[in-house]
């Protein structure tokens, strides 16, 4: 991850282009609720794009997308952290994809509230047909070192985006 900024932009999807790599869908190959409410003009079909800048001066550079959204026109709009979006569902698949950005701290050392622990996960919600379940935003740590009990500190369940990876300059 390094330094670098996520974010998250919601915006109308395009037509298929019928390229060989294109997944965006038409209106009437959807499921039949979802086409009735882009018909109605209740929804719109969108997609959610991560968005990685390096710093303030660079171009910002989409790194993933998901298609096929359909969710309220409200949705629209550019979002820091997917925690923000209103719609359950969009929420739910931009913090998966968010989320999966972050997968290189498992087993990592990081900083929290200047204290330092070892990511053991990050955690997901269950899935039926799946061994692993949505990304939910958030790593299951446990801290370095013992409680002054003796004891191994109990794991924590910490926000991805406030874990900052241990380096020379912050141990």
């Amino acid at each position: 991850m390094g330094s670098s900024e996520l974010s998250l932009r919601v915006v109308r999807q395009g037509e298929p282009t019928e390229e060989y790599l294109d997944s965006r869908m038409r209106i009437e190959d959807l499921e039949e609720p979802d086409a009735a409410e882009l018909r109605a003009g209740t929804a719109l079909l969108l997609e959610v794009r991560l968005v990685r800048r390096i710093n303030a001066r660079s171009l910002p550079v989409v790194v993933e997308t998901l298609y096929n959204r359909v969710a309220s026109p409200d949705s629209v709009g550019s979002y820091s952290h997917p925690e923000q979006i209103i719609s359950p569902c969009l929420r739910r698949d931009a913090t998966d994809m968010w989320a999966s950005e972050f997968r290189e701290l498992v087993r990592q050392l990081v900083r929290f509230r200047d204290r330092t622990y070892q990511v053991l996960s990050l955690e997901d919600t269950d899935r039926d047909h799946a061994a692993e379940g949505y990304l939910t935003g958030y790593a299951i740590c446990q801290r370095v070192g013992t409680a002054p009990s003796g004891h191994p500190y109990n794991p924590k369940r910490l926000r991805l985006d406030q874990l900052k990876p241990v380096t020379r300059r912050n141990t």
